[in-house]
């Protein structure tokens, strides 16, 4: 059974951002002047990442049993979470955020799923 056309199109998109994301952080670590506007990419891409994880709640009804059977979209929600926590205004804490972001991108990968697994064996 293949996956629908949008459905596929969205799960594109969304590793785009990532890897948009990513980009933003590491320009934002080497090129200093130009943080601020790092920034507020960082702060747009944070902004569809919510929108993405609320869809992904949405389609799933909201139903706190059938979140919790889906580890990735929980795992999705932590990195969002602790990547929301910026007001603490802590700026090293606020990147590791950012680079914790880029653990999403084993979602988006089926190959790189077995990788946290042996990891953690």
């Amino acid at each position: 059974m293949s996956a629908r056309p949008a459905v596929v199109l969205f799960e594109h998109l969304v590793t785009a951002a990532i890897v948009a994301n990513f980009v933003v952080l590491v320009a934002s670590c080497v090129d200093k002047p130009r943080e601020g506007l790092y920034e507020v990419a960082h702060l747009a891409l944070l902004g569809f990442f919510c929108l993405e994880l609320g869809m992904r709640l949405h389609r799933l009804g909201w139903s706190l049993r059938r979140i919790a059977r889906d580890r990735w979209l929980v795992f999705d929600g932590v990195i969002v979470a602790v990547a929301l926590l910026p007001l603490t205004g802590d700026l090293a804490f606020m990147r590791a955020a950012r680079t914790a972001r880029m653990l999403h991108t084993l979602r988006h990968v089926a190959d790189l799923r077995l990788v946290p697994l042996a990891v953690a064996r």
